[in-house]
């Protein structure tokens, strides 16, 4: 399952959190509120609501006597539902790293004309890893990075 804290750019929507939580219910029946809020990043309360909205539409079914017992069960309208979120969501991350590559294709195209292949890279923040990873599948050596802040220099 994605790690959401990990991206901290990108705001969840409410489809994105629609299919991390029924992600969570179809990998285990017997999730509490709480782990799964902890899980997609918000409030126990908005999973609650979530919950409700899924049981309404059929997309689960919950049985248990109370909170401490409660399980969830996705029906087929669920899976279905499950299915469409996460094809949509690898459509757009497809799409988004496409754009990505596509914004570069003018650096690669400038580096391979001049025959570069082994380069030094100015700036080694957040740009110049993503350069650094870019570039390696397209077979430029990165001998190292060059940066004014002390921070981020090494001997």
């Amino acid at each position: 399952m994605l790690n959401i804290q990990k991206y901290t750019f990108f705001n969840p929507s409410p489809n994105f959190r629609e299919m991390m939580i029924l992600k969570l219910i179809s990998q285990e029946n017997d999730i509490s509120q709480e782990t799964m809020a902890k899980k997609v990043g918000v409030v126990p309360s908005m999973i609650n609501k979530y919950l409700k909205d899924f049981e309404e539409n059929g997309n689960i079914i919950k049985s248990g006597e109370n909170k401490r017992n409660m399980s969830y069960e996705l029906t087929e309208a669920g899976k279905k539902r499950l299915q469409f979120l996460t094809l949509s969501f690898v459509d757009e991350v497809s799409e988004l790293y496409t754009e990505t590559k596509d914004s570069f294709k003018k650096v690669f195209q400038t580096l391979k004309k001049d025959n570069l292949q082994d380069i030094l890279l100015y700036g080694a923040g957040v740009v110049g890893g993503i350069v650094l990873k870019v570039l390696k599948d397209e077979n430029i050596n990165i001998i190292g990075f060059l940066d004014d802040s002390s921070l981020k220099q090494e001997d």
